[in-house]
């Protein structure tokens, strides 16, 4: 759905990006396809550090959340923790 969407309204703002990127990364970890999550996780995460959007600090925390829990079900525990911390 959300592929489908993004065709026909391409997220054009840093937040849209973000939340997008995380749209993406939280269906594909719900498939099982942690490599494709990561990589929309990390996305996410570089949109963010370039953009120092005002709400900057809850989306580095669901940035955090998303990577500890792909790392926990890829069970790189102590990736895992380091991130969920960070969420803390």
């Amino acid at each position: 759905m959300v592929l489908s969407i993004s065709k026909k309204v391409s997220p054009s703002h840093p937040q849209d990006r973000i939340y997008y990127n995380l749209a993406l990364a939280r269906n594909y970890r719900g498939l099982n396809q942690y490599k494709l999550a990561k990589q929309h996780t990390m996305e996410a995460d570089r949109i963010q550090q370039e953009s120092g959007t005002l709400r900057g600090a809850d989306q580095k925390a669901q940035i955090n959340v998303s990577l500890g829990h792909i790392f926990f079900e890829e069970k790189k525990f102590k990736q895992s923790k380091k991130h969920f911390e960070l969420y803390l």
